[in-house]
């Protein structure tokens, strides 16, 4: 499925999507195109519609928000799992051959990362899995 990643700043929307997913989002009412960031925006209120419809043709949508502020971004890491309790990068390590997984470790990272506009805490999450489960860096 097409990964199609919206970062919601503020009260508008950035929509990064594959060129064959433009017709869906130039179905959204008040959106741009912003060639400087390569992506259409749109108002915040509209990405749950935005989402329902890429999600309905097959679309698999990430949504994060953009922090403001360094000190928006300090937050305290997530807690350590517990026995018995598995996160879902913990799933994802123990479905996946250790070739397969450093490749859904890599591309993850590309999308959760913070510096890109994602987030910190599921960043968190995907690290302690990948160090858990003793993958290399």
């Amino acid at each position: 499925m097409p990964l199609v990643r919206i970062v919601v700043d503020g009260h508008q929307a950035l929509v990064y999507s594959p060129f064959d997913a433009k017709d869906l989002v130039k179905s959204m009412p008040d959106r741009k195109w912003s060639p400087g960031d390569k992506a259409w925006i749109i108002p915040a209120y509209d990405v749950d519609d935005l989402k329902a419809v890429l999600e309905a043709s097959n679309y698999t949508v990430v949504i994060t928000h953009k922090q403001q502020t360094k000190q928006e971004q300090r937050q305290e890491p997530p807690p350590k799992s517990g026995r018995g309790v598995q996160t879902w990068a913990d799933l994802m390590f123990t479905a996946l051959p250790d070739p397969l997984a450093e490749k859904a470790f890599k591309a993850l990272t590309r999308v959760l990362h913070p510096d890109v506009g994602g987030s910190t805490e599921q960043m968190q999450i995907l690290n302690a899995a990948r160090d858990r489960f003793g993958r290399s860096k």
